[in-house]
């Protein structure tokens, strides 16, 4: 990946988030690493995330009977040590962004980064499945992504 003028080969990308090796990167985790990065950002959610640092108790409860396929992927402790530091930096907003909002972001040259359930993109039914898209553009009737 480039960003800021520099090359960040995916090892890298993995030891910023603290992404081990078979497991998936929560959005909180790139969130703090784009932040150390030095760059303006901000997350925002419906779920607030303050229940998250319950650990694995709460991640079972939010997510019921898919809990186990997701924490199997899950390092929960770098999770909720993330979640940990986004709530500290004030990074965080419990807000259900509308389009209007996002469109909004959009015009002022922000970069929306959103968190989308994969399974509606590849038309699957299945337990959620957390991607990241990169809005690059709208017009009256669709939104257009980048997905990498």
């Amino acid at each position: 990946m480039k960003a800021l003028g520099k090359e960040y080969p995916l090892g890298q990308l993995d030891e910023m988030t603290g992404r081990k090796s078979g497991l998936r990167t929560w959005f909180s985790q790139a969130t703090l690493a784009l932040y150390e990065l030095g760059l303006k950002v901000a997350y925002y959610s419906s779920v607030d995330l303050t229940s998250f640092l319950e650990g694995e108790v709460f991640f079972r409860l939010h997510f019921g009977k898919d809990a186990e396929k997701i924490l199997q992927y899950s390092d929960v402790p770098i999770v909720t040590n993330s979640i940990e530091k986004v709530l500290e930096y004030g990074l965080f907003k419990k807000k259900k962004l509308l389009f209007e909002d996002i469109e909004s972001h959009v015009t002022q040259g922000h970069i929306p980064l959103l968190l989308i359930d994969n399974n509606k993109i590849i038309g699957k039914s299945d337990f959620y499945q957390g991607h990241c898209v990169i809005l690059t553009r709208f017009d009256e009737k669709h939104a257009f992504y980048h997905d990498s």
